[in-house]
């Protein structure tokens, strides 16, 4: 109960972390998925044959993590490309309980523009998905308009990291 009241300061009002993936777009994660900003050199690993959106892994406390661009994967066709693609200035680490019977909890990396920061979430800040929202439905959960940068998704980090090969490429957008 102490717990809910912490989070939930007056019974509509949760806490989120706002990701900067983009100059002009912004995506949101709740308070407890992010766990870690990595600001300093980092060294990628480039994966072949893998979607542009997700071709890069990075080594993190000893795991193999799969960095995603959502930036890349919303504004982009679904290419495959080998070719290197921008390193981001930053990334930061989300856990999410994967899919299955273990229901472990797995990391992944998220392509950042800037550092992100906290914000207090209400209902009555819900709103619809920004451009290319058939993209957007199949990696967010709702979206909420941002005081300063409008509408602002919230991922969900399932649906983004998920064990099913080309889960998010099911949604084509011609």
């Amino acid at each position: 109960m102490e717990q809910n009241a912490e989070n939930n300061i007056d019974g509509n009002t949760c806490k989120a972390w706002v990701l900067p993936i983009a100059n002009d777009m912004n995506v949101a994660v709740g308070e407890f998925e992010m766990i870690h900003i990595i600001s300093e050199w980092l060294r990628f690993y480039t994966v072949p044959h893998s979607p542009t959106y997700c071709n890069k892994i990075l080594i993190w406390q000893g795991q193999l993590v799969p960095v995603f661009d959502i930036n890349l994967y919303i504004k982009s066709q679904y290419s495959i490309n080998n070719n290197e693609s921008a390193v981001p200035d930053f990334v930061c680490i989300v856990a999410y309980r994967a899919e299955g019977q273990t229901k472990t909890i797995q990391f992944g990396a998220v392509s950042l523009s800037a550092l992100p920061y906290k914000v207090d979430v209400t209902d009555e800040l819900f709103c619809g998905y920004p451009d290319e929202e058939q993209r957007w439905a199949s990696i967010a959960l709702s979206c909420f308009q941002h005081a300063e940068y409008g509408p602002t998704p919230i991922v969900d980090l399932q649906r983004i990291y998920c064990p099913e090969p080309f889960h998010l490429d099911m949604v084509r957008v011609s």
